[in-house]
């Protein structure tokens, strides 16, 4: 599909932080958990979104895997 290539495109640390997202951790346990400040978080969420061609966490949610 075209996300699944999209995927790729992604860093590292987007793609570690769209994991956590997916399993509905919010920005500040995401933060604690990757040593990040929660801006940085919205930083990496919002730039994997427009990579991926999603609008909110919730389309990331339906996605089968990252």
């Amino acid at each position: 599909s075209d996300v699944y290539k999209r995927q790729t495109g992604l860093t590292e640390r987007e793609r570690r932080v769209c994991r956590l997202a997916k399993l509905k951790w919010t920005n500040a346990e995401i933060a604690r958990e990757l040593g990040i400040t929660t801006r940085t978080v919205a930083f990496h969420m919002s730039n994997a979104l427009h990579k991926l061609g999603l609008r909110s966490r919730k389309e990331l949610a339906s996605l089968p895997s990252l």
